[in-house]
């Protein structure tokens, strides 16, 4: 016979799978996965798990998981996520959780386009013959609120980091509320 702590921790397990439950089919209806959905997704994961109270042990550890999961990749994993992220005119900064991950990823931008900057130039002195042949159920319900609440309370770019001018008028635009355009 079933207990009622094993009825308890049944549904506190069933409380932590749904936000999980909710990404998969978010992420399912995108016609394929890209990584610039994977910080918006693991945020929103990580803000309804981190919004529950967990009773039981069992409770508390399906609580912790996540983030350890999410802080076991590496930073070069991180930042090339990010810079998808900041990238994606639904998102730009909107899920980042600090400035200085804002910071940090705008200079690798930076450092992006200069490499690309100097590769193009480079390529255009060889030779060509050379060159072979990149809802309410949904997560992302609330994210216009979302997208309104960063804008009221974001702080203009640092002056210490000096953009490139497409880069910082692209910045200054607000991100999209509607999440389901640019598929």
């Amino acid at each position: 016979m079933t207990t009622a702590f094993e009825i308890e921790t049944l549904k506190e397990i069933q409380e932590r799978l749904c936000p999980l439950e909710t990404a998969t089919r978010d992420i399912s209806r995108e016609h394929y996965m890209t990584s610039r959905i994977a910080i918006p997704i693991a945020n929103q994961v990580l803000d309804k798990i981190n919004a529950l109270k967990p009773q039981s042990t069992v409770g508390l550890a399906l609580k912790a998981a996540p983030s350890a999961q999410i802080n076991r990749q590496s930073a070069c994993e991180q930042i090339t996520l990010y810079v998808a992220t900041i990238l994606d005119p639904r998102f730009k900064t909107t899920y980042f959780k600090s400035p200085e991950v804002v910071a940090k990823t705008l200079n690798e931008v930076k450092h992006l386009i200069k490499t690309s900057k100097s590769q193009a130039i480079s390529s255009e002195d060889s030779d060509p013959a050379e060159c072979g042949t990149s809802d309410n159920s949904s997560l992302f319900a609330h994210h216009s609120r979302l997208v309104q609440i960063t804008l009221r309370k974001s702080a203009p770019l640092s002056a210490e980091i000096e953009l490139p001018d497409q880069l910082a008028v692209y910045l200054r635009v607000p991100a999209e509320p509607d999440v389901k355009k640019n598929h």
